[in-house]
């Protein structure tokens, strides 16, 4: 385990490095030259939490993150003592099929959805996400079902479908507020913004499970045991995986619909900014 996990993270920085030294901004000579003021670190974070559509896609993100980060964990003991009446060996196998088919159909989730984002708008596109994310984790219900073991994939396929998606259109909305900040302050804080954004992710998802794990305590799970669990502990395990997740993103989609920067504002925003520095 610790050198596939040295191979991983070499992976990782590998690509990091290429990123750095082959990706640049297509209008950076132009921007370097206009010689921006600098601004200290805290005054630059200060001024972005400022930005409100950046809040809300804040609130947004970590309402998914920390509802979808506990079925990490929860989604596993459902599988080993629910689905598999407490065989570690077919519920590890389960899961590593359910990784296999998380992975597949995330790789259809992202494109599917921006095609619809170009034909809606971004935030439509983002609601439609959610509202699969919902109804996939919904139905969790009955994905986990000891009879019919392989509907977990079902269930996994479209979580996975819907939160490819979500990041993929996350990202993309999150061009948007930073060309909204640049039209009202007259900077670019990709770096602000970004740095925000990610540790709001990863915060959600250390919750998450931190949470979770609150969760198995509560409910009376106890991992030592050879067999399946308690009835009562089996059934609000289930009722554990199918709610948070409903709960975090319900709260998303809530503030999402206070979210105000729709295509045809940002095609208006677009215009003065290239109005006034030029074409991008």
């Amino acid at each position: 385990i610790k050198v596939y996990c040295a191979i991983l993270g070499g992976v990782m920085v590998l690509n990091g490095v290429l990123i750095f030294f082959n990706v640049k901004e297509r209008y950076y000579a132009g921007v370097a030259a206009r010689q921006q003021q600098k601004v200290s670190l805290r005054e630059s974070f200060y001024e972005t939490l400022k930005c409100k559509p950046f809040r809300l896609m804040l609130l947004v993100g970590l309402s998914f993150t920390l509802g979808t980060s506990m079925l990490g964990s929860l989604g596993y003991y459902t599988t080993v003592y629910y689905v598999c009446g407490g065989n570690t060996v077919s519920g590890n196998n389960w899961n590593g099929v359910m990784g296999l088919a998380y992975m597949l159909c995330g790789f259809l989730g992202a494109p599917t959805l921006a095609w619809i984002g170009h034909r809606t708008g971004k935030r439509p596109a983002m609601f439609i996400a959610l509202v699969v994310a919902i109804a996939a984790f919904g139905g969790n219900w009955f994905w986990y079902n000891p009879s019919w073991p392989w509907l977990q994939l079902v269930g996994c396929g479209f979580g996975a479908f819907a939160s490819s998606g979500f990041y993929m259109i996350s990202a993309s909305i999150s061009a948007d507020i930073m060309d909204y900040d640049e039209l009202n302050t007259g900077k670019r804080r990709e770096g602000a913004f970004s740095a925000c954004s990610s540790w709001i992710n990863k915060a959600g998802n250390a919750l998450g499970y931190f949470a979770a794990g609150i969760v198995l305590k509560t409910i009376g799970l106890d991992a030592s045991l050879s067999g399946p669990q308690s009835p009562p502990t089996l059934f609000w395990l289930r009722v554990m995986v199918v709610s948070l997740p409903i709960i975090g993103i319900t709260i998303g989609m809530l503030v999402l619909s206070r979210f105000k920067l729709t295509q045809e504002k940002m095609h208006g925003i677009r215009l003065e900014l290239e109005a006034r520095r030029g074409k991008v």
